[in-house]
């Protein structure tokens, strides 16, 4: 539990560097990412719980779980929104 516990952290003074580094300048933002390594990690799951498939194959299908949610979702950049404009 612990090792959780500070894997978490040392993932949050990362994911708040990046974003003070990048996020300030109209970079990247790591907010999408994290959405699809949820939904990556939740359709592995899943998928080891109710098929008999080895986990490397099922982290395989998480990953494709992932991006087939994720495509209808992700907004277009088309009409030239950034993250300083977000009415788009």
């Amino acid at each position: 539990m612990l090792t959780v516990i500070v894997t978490t952290l040392v993932l949050l003074v990362l994911n708040i560097s990046w974003n003070f580094v990048l996020g300030r300048r109209g970079g990247v933002e790591l907010r999408p990412a994290g959405d699809l390594y949820a939904l990556g990690g939740y359709g592995a799951g899943i998928l080891m719980l109710h098929t008999p498939l080895p986990p490397w194959l099922a982290v395989l299908g998480g990953g494709v779980i992932a991006a087939v949610i994720s495509s209808p979702a992700r907004p277009s950049r088309r009409c030239g929104c950034t993250a300083s404009t977000p009415r788009c």
